[in-house]
């Protein structure tokens, strides 16, 4: 679904390099706007796991961080 946010970037890109057509400030924001929208939409947060290992003949476990 988020390629039809993009549709708009792709075509205002297209139109200022093969019609010449000026890009105002107002259609950059509004470039920045959708493009930081899908950014998020597609962001995923990394999660963050510890696992307690003990090594073989070890009584003291020790903690390891492992992203996964």
């Amino acid at each position: 679904t988020t390629v039809g946010y993009l549709l708009p970037v792709v075509s205002v890109l297209l139109g200022a390099v093969a019609l010449h057509e000026q890009i105002t400030v107002l259609v950059v924001i509004g470039m920045v706007v959708v493009l930081f929208g899908v950014g998020l939409t597609r962001w995923q947060r990394k999660p963050k796991t510890e696992e307690l290992v003990t090594p073989a003949g070890d009584p003291t476990p020790s903690v390891t961080a492992r992203n996964g």
